[in-house]
């Protein structure tokens, strides 16, 4: 996926995409486009043609036009968000920075007995009861 990304392909179209390699792309800005297999036959066609191929993708209206394609693919919304606000995984985990805090002050107020657990056992070798 870095190969691709530092040969300057910046999306990949296709029928299909394994999973494992899917995750880690749209993780790391690949654009994975999935679309049936008849349109991606026409995006074959048309790039051989003489003039080559020219893809417009936006990502907001998750769609693809070329000169004989136009098309609909999916995002997963946290994809989306990610592309559109040019997001990896952690910055878009700090875009959850205030609801984070909030469960955390919840989850602490309502068992404070857990907030030292980890200092108490260390300090007194003992384990908690």
């Amino acid at each position: 996926m870095w190969g691709l990304q530092q040969y300057g392909i910046h999306a990949v179209i296709a029928t299909s995409f394994a999973e494992i390699f899917h995750g880690n792309a749209m993780n790391n800005q690949l654009l994975l486009v999935t679309l049936p297999p008849d349109q991606v036959e026409q995006l074959m066609d048309e790039s051989d043609d003489a003039n080559g191929l020219s893809i417009k993708i936006d990502i907001a209206a998750q769609t693809l036009h070329s000169s004989h394609v136009q098309a609909c693919f999916e995002l997963m919304p946290r994809h989306r968000k990610m592309f559109l606000e040019n997001l990896d995984s952690i910055g878009l985990s700090l875009t959850y920075q205030d609801q984070i805090t909030r469960l955390a002050q919840k989850h602490w107020s309502q068992q404070p007995w857990l907030h030292n657990v980890a200092e108490f056992c260390t300090r007194t070798g003992n384990e908690p009861s």
